[in-house]
């Protein structure tokens, strides 16, 4: 059954954004199985106009996949995996994507062996390309759930073998997503890219939740959100008029986000 709503809810591991809208959009499963069709227009778009709404957009969604997923996987005994930040370098130029999205995934099936003994994927992760002065390709990588490795940094430049490599170990994450997504910003315009992602990642990655039901989102709002300390921003969507932002950080509270974790098991089922 199809909805009415103003409001919506974007639940990205400790990141909880509130949009309120100032018209109202439908939701939900259409009833019906209708044709599909295309829209003609004569309207002109800009391309570089177009281009920057596409990084902002991969932006937005990068970012909420490193906030619900850095800090978020645990291991077979339920601690926490520290996110590991890792770039890439090749000694080579190589400034082809193809070739070097070819050796990141052969690196990568390294690394899963490396961990595992057996060859299947297993590192979940979250990255960015960008390219050095002389052209060459290098990545910035994060990885969510890497057990420990004794001397990793050893380890894993023999298992990358294509140059220098740079590895951290983050214990405070809240800054991951912004500090991964500054890359995507210096490349942005970068021909180089056209046609290819501007982001890659894992399968299987935890994905930001959204809620558009009006029972839900009070319920969020009266059990987690009531004492909870909130930026607050308005803007112009072009397709909902005036939108009223808030944007909630649960890192500091820890009761409130053990009741996050109680709403999303039990209240989501319902």
């Amino acid at each position: 059954m199809r909805k009415l709503t103003n409001t919506k809810i974007i639940i990205s591991g400790n990141i909880i954004e509130i949009f309120k809208f100032e018209n109202e959009f439908i939701y939900g499963p259409l009833e019906h199985k209708t044709k599909s069709f295309k829209v003609c227009t004569n309207k002109k778009t800009d391309p570089t106009e177009n281009r920057q709404r596409s990084i902002e957009n991969a932006q937005r969604k990068l970012k909420r996949l490193v906030n619900a997923n850095a800090g978020h996987w645990k291991n077979e005994n339920g601690k926490i995996f520290k996110t590991i930040f890792l770039t890439l370098t090749f000694k080579e130029n190589v400034t082809n994507i193809k070739e070097a999205n070819y050796q990141f995934t052969k690196f990568k099936q390294r690394m899963d062996y490396e961990i595992t003994k057996e060859k299947k994927s297993y590192l979940k992760y979250a990255g960015t390309i960008e390219f050095q002065k002389r052209g060459a390709v290098h990545y910035h990588i994060l990885f969510f759930n890497m057990p420990f490795i004794e001397m990793i940094y050893d380890k894993i430049e023999k298992i990358w073998g294509k140059g220098f490599i740079i590895v951290k170990s983050i214990e405070e994450p809240r800054s991951l997503a912004s500090y991964l997504c500054k890359y995507m910003t210096k490349n942005g315009a970068d021909e180089r890219l056209c046609g290819h992602k501007s982001y890659f990642t894992s399968k299987e990655l935890k994905k930001p939740i959204e809620l558009l039901d009006e029972f839900r989102i009070q319920n969020l709002k009266d059990e987690v959100l009531e004492s909870v300390k909130f930026r607050e921003d308005q803007f112009k969507n072009e397709f909902c008029g005036e939108v009223n932002y808030q944007r909630y950080d649960l890192e500091d509270y820890k009761k409130e986000k053990e009741m996050l974790h109680n709403f999303l098991e039990i209240r989501m089922l319902l």
